[in-house]
């Protein structure tokens, strides 16, 4: 028997790692997760001849062979050959913004703008001119119950082909990047503890001013916004939630319980609660997804009441009744979880695309109590989730839509002649410029 020592290098995020050896046989027979937390690991083998196979989120994966000696050997998992900037996009499973600038370039794209839904008109005529099309950041922050729009400059920087913007406080805010129209993609942006940067990529935003229509699907998009989080073990946590498929993700959640707070998962899901409300959210998604037996009904009915107004908790209550079941008094829990479902659509904005999904998708499998009124019904609301899930755009996990502003997805600007407040951003030959 020898020691196998094996490591992958951060940039390729969690790593999920399967040990066969040359007959094809699996050597081990439990995947084992590579992250930030957990970075190496070491196992003790058969001497002989091993193929390791390390999966990303995005499913891609590298293969490393091993010749496995009484004196022990290592093996290090590293980024191969770069895909483009475009294949990463599309893939929406990013590191950092400056490994974009630094190694990767962005295709020009055509920035010809056409009449549609009230958009204005710029085309040749702007080229004709020297025009530069102008766009504008714009901030709102949820405050009293409402979105408010907030006047103060924003500060960005311009990268190759994205411009980013920082925020390090705890405010929960929406951010978009809009046309002179006052229309554009709308990200909300959770108040992480330790904050985090959002980025609008250039040609995502100009596919979706030259559609007249959006993409049917989101397959069918590209990438118009991403927020990465400064606290890189939740990062790895919201890429493994989005993963189509990560052999023992649930490896992410127990490393990271064990290294940060040293102890188990229902104490560490309580001490998150208390110290980052939205990371709390984002866990229990991930939880609900890969083992939501690592957290109580209690905690998650603990989570919707202290989040009172976001929809996310509420939405996660009621897949955890659906997960739990009660099979002696099912009318009890259908509703229940109606109840959990009518409560979401009443809550003014979701953290997280996953739950806007999980929203739609439980209420036509469970339906609203008839006796309640439709939040339609409420004056202030102007939208049901159906309206948000049509304009979605794809923002690497974080709810985002096209519209003008948070709370009006996929409208477009009554006048397309008003001024627009913001932070103006220029763009030239479909890329922003300084």
């Amino acid at each position: 028997m020898a020691d196998l020592a094996i490591e992958a290098c951060d940039q390729l995020g969690p790593l999920s790692v399967e040990i066969f050896i040359l007959s094809g046989e699996v050597a081990k027979h439990a995947p084992i997760v590579l992250s930030s937390t957990r970075p190496k690991v070491i196992v003790t083998l058969a001497e002989g001849t091993y193929a390791l196979i390390g999966t990303k989120p995005t499913g891609d994966r590298i293969v490393e062979r091993v010749e496995l000696q009484e004196q022990g050997a290592a093996v290090w998992f590293r980024p191969g050959e770069r895909s483009t900037v475009q294949q990463w996009k599309d893939k929406i499973q990013p590191r950092s913004l400056r490994q974009i600038s630094a190694e990767r370039r962005v295709e020009n794209v055509n920035t010809r703008r056409r009449w549609s839904s009230g958009r204005r008109l710029i085309g040749h005529w702007a080229d004709f001119f020297h025009r530069t099309p102008s766009h504008f950041i714009r901030e709102w922050r949820f405050v009293a119950g409402r979105w408010a729009i907030c006047e103060e400059p924003i500060r960005y920087k311009v990268g190759d082909g994205f411009v980013q913007v920082s925020f390090r406080d705890r405010r929960l805010r929406a951010l978009a990047l809009q046309d002179e129209n006052g229309y554009g993609p709308v990200v909300i942006v959770p108040p992480f503890k330790d904050g985090a940067d959002v980025a609008f990529f250039a040609d995502g935003i100009a596919e979706g001013e030259q559609t007249d229509d959006l993409p049917k699907t989101q397959a069918e998009q590209k990438p118009t916004a991403i927020a990465l989080l400064t606290d890189t073990a939740l990062g790895e946590i919201l890429e493994g939630l989005n993963a189509p498929s990560l052999p023992g993700a649930d490896q992410l959640w127990t490393n990271l319980a064990s290294a940060r707070w040293g102890t188990d998962s229902v104490r560490a899901l309580d001490m998150l609660l208390n110290d980052d409300e939205p990371a709390a959210i984002l866990c229990a998604h991930f939880l609900l997804r890969f083992n939501s037996q690592q957290a109580s009904e209690a905690w998650f009915r603990k989570l919707a009441e202290r989040m009172p107004t976001c929809a996310d908790a509420a939405v996660l209550l009621a897949w955890k009744l659906a997960a739990d079941g009660e099979p002696n008094n099912p009318d009890y829990l259908h509703s229940q979880i109606q109840e959990c479902l009518h409560d979401a659509q009443r809550r003014p904005f979701t953290l997280f695309a996953r739950s806007r999904g999980l929203l739609t998708q439980a209420i036509r499998l469970y339906g609203l109590a008839k006796w309640k009124d439709s939040p339609r019904q409420n004056q202030d609301m102007q939208y049901s989730p159906g309206d948000f899930v049509n304009a979605a755009t794809i923002a690497g996990g974080v709810e985002a839509f096209w519209g003008i502003s948070p709370d009006l997805p996929g409208h477009y600007p009554k006048d397309p002649n008003a001024q627009v407040r913001g932070t103006p951003v220029k763009m030239k030959d479909g890329m922003f410029v300084e």
